[in-house]
C-alpha cells in the first residue's frame, strides 16, 4: 500500500465521525480543507456517493472503457476518469432568487443584539445590518433603498443617503 493511500484511508477513518453530523455543504467544506490530494478526493468522492444514493454507479464509462489501474507506463490516471465524476452529479438545489435593487418603507426598527440593526420593511422582508460599522439611523416610515452590491451582498441606503451593508433574514 503506498503512502498516500495510507494517509487517506486513516484520514477517513479519523474524520468519520465528524461527518456524521452537518449538511452537505458544511461536509464538502471540511473535505475542501484536507491538505493531502488523495485524502481529499477521496472525501469528496465520499460525499457525492452519499448525495447520489447507495444505487448510484462509481463511473458513468461502460466497463470497457474504464481505466485500468497499475497499467505499465502510466504513473497517473488519465484525465478523462476524472471527468464523469463531475459530471454526473446533480445541480444544486435552486435557491430564490435575490430581488433586485428595490425601495421600501420601514415598517419596524429594532437592534435585538444591541449593536446591529433589524429592519422590517412594508413588503414583508426582513433584513439585518451585517455589521455595525456606520452611524445609520432609521425611524418607523422611513423610505429605503436595497440594491445588490459585490459578491452576493446588498447595501441598504436610508433617507440620510448613508449606506450600510445587509443581509436578508426573510
Amino acid at each position: 500500500m503506498s503512502m498516500k493511500v495510507a494517509i487517506a484511508v486513516a484520514v477517513c477513518a479519523l474524520s468519520a465521525p465528524a461527518f456524521a453530523a452537518g449538511t452537505l455543504e458544511e461536509r464538502m467544506a471540511i473535505c475542501a480543507r484536507i491538505g493531502d490530494n488523495a485524502a481529499r478526493l477521496t472525501c469528496f468522492d465520499r460525499e457525492m456517493r452519499e448525495r447520489q444514493g447507495p444505487d448510484s454507479r462509481p463511473s458513468q464509462l461502460p466497463p470497457a472503457e474504464a481505466p485500468k489501474a497499475g497499467g505499465a507506463g502510466s504513473a497517473t490516471p488519465a484525465p478523462a476518469a476524472a471527468a464523469p465524476a463531475r459530471s454526473a452529479a446533480s445541480p444544486p438545489p435552486a435557491r430564490d432568487p435575490e430581488p433586485e435593487a428595490f425601495t421600501a418603507k420601514v415598517v419596524a426598527v429594532t437592534r435585538p443584539s444591541g449593536r446591529e440593526m433589524r429592519i422590517e420593511l412594508d413588503n414583508g422582508q426582513v433584513w439585518r445590518e451585517n455589521d455595525r460599522s456606520t452611524e445609520m439611523l432609521l425611524d418607523t416610515g422611513d423610505e429605503v433603498r436595497i440594491r445588490p452590491a459585490a459578491l452576493g451582498s446588498f447595501m441598504l441606503r436610508g433617507p440620510s443617503g448613508r449606506s450600510t451593508r445587509v443581509h436578508r433574514e426573510k
